[in-house]
């Protein structure tokens, strides 16, 4: 391996040459505000909801290996990622392709769980059977997706210590493959994550600036979607270059960015009750109720509205109902005795209880 000393054509502006502030910048920027988001969004589901459920834990899970990739991603940079190959030593190169192979198993665990976090979100509030459908077959199919993705990176030199280590003989995939496919499948993903909730929005009963709103927030994700796309031309370059320290940090960047803007966009739609606490006037319907203010029909058909994952849930029950339109704050549905409940739709919640 060449070095500044033995290599006298190594400018000095080209031996100035280094990376290690933008990636150390995006690597810390991305993650806090993903983490600060997931608080967040916990706060809300514990406190304000009071409902906490599977789509919160793979969320936080994704989050937690979301801080160990860009933690290993900070290793390559102490080791010389971002800075050309012929300054770094061989112990260097060695030391950052091992933080890499780490960094790219924690990047896919995560971005299945960010996928499956925001699918099971979907089904929690939808009951519309086709999407539901749509949201089972690719919960499944991303699924076992990443799950082989997931071996072909781990196992993607054999033995495993080539990948690292050049000196010891061993036989590798062909990574423009793995990368690829990956990249393309993470874009079609995000796509259809994109349009489903289009979809569920046209089913749901809300005021049109609830709609409106919610569109907004939802359509955040194709921030994720464009990070997605500006990967592949650096994966390109890393796959033909000759100076890998340098190159790679494009890669490193935009796959950090990728990951955080979709725990990003899978946690903002949940913040909906959260905002409305704060600025309760963003969700006010044009008579000026709140969320409550949806009334029912007063006949014997009417609607049970459910507040679950702060999205309007419709189910259809047979009912009668006496709003209290003056408050606004509280809707009271006398059922039948098979469905003898008592509905309070609040500020972010909505609490089903059964009356004696």
């Amino acid at each position: 391996m060449s070095t500044p000393s033995s290599n006298p054509e190594l400018s000095a502006e080209y031996l100035a040459d280094n990376k290690a502030s933008e990636i150390l910048s995006i690597i810390i920027i991305f993650p806090a505000l993903a983490l600060m988001v997931v608080a967040l969004r916990l706060y809300t589901r514990i406190y304000i909801i009071k409902s906490f459920s599977h789509d919160d834990i793979a969320i936080i899970l994704a989050m937690a290996l979301s801080i160990v990739s860009s933690s290993l991603q900070g290793m390559q940079v102490y080791h010389g990622l971002g800075r050309h190959t012929e300054i770094a030593s061989g112990a260097q190169i060695v030391e950052t392709l091992k933080a890499l192979y780490g960094s790219i198993i924690c990047w896919v665990i995560a971005i299945a769980l960010v996928k499956t976090s925001i699918v099971v979100q979907y089904l929690r509030i939808t009951t519309e059977k086709r999407i539901r459908i749509v949201c089972w077959t690719f919960l499944c199919c991303s699924n076992m997706y990443y799950t082989a993705i997931l071996f072909v990176s781990i196992f993607e030199c054999v033995p495993i210590r080539s990948y690292w280590d050049r000196q010891v003989p061993g036989r590798c995939i062909n990574r423009a493959v793995n990368y690829y496919g990956t990249a393309v499948f993470n874009i079609l993903s995000d796509l259809t994550l994109l349009i489903i909730p289009f979809f569920i929005l046209r089913h749901t009963v809300m005021a049109r600036r609830q709609k409106f709103t919610l569109a907004i927030i939802l359509g955040l994700g194709s921030f994720a979607t464009i990070a997605s796309s500006c990967r592949i031309p650096a994966l390109y370059t890393i796959l033909n270059t000759k100076d890998f320290m340098w190159d790679s940090a494009g890669a490193a960047m935009w796959s950090t960015m990728e990951l955080n803007a979709g725990i990003l966009c899978a946690s903002l739609a949940t913040l909906r009750a959260f905002i409305m606490k704060l600025w309760p006037r963003i969700f006010l319907t044009s008579q000026g109720s709140r969320m409550s203010a949806i009334t029912p029909n007063r006949s014997r058909k009417s609607k049970y509205y459910s507040m679950e994952g702060s999205i309007l849930v419709k189910k259809s029950i047979t009912v009668q109902s006496t709003a209290n339109t003056d408050n606004g704050d509280e809707i009271q549905l006398n059922a039948q005795p098979s469905y003898d409940r008592i509905c309070e739709i609040e500020a972010g919640s909505t609490t089903p209880e059964a009356q004696q």
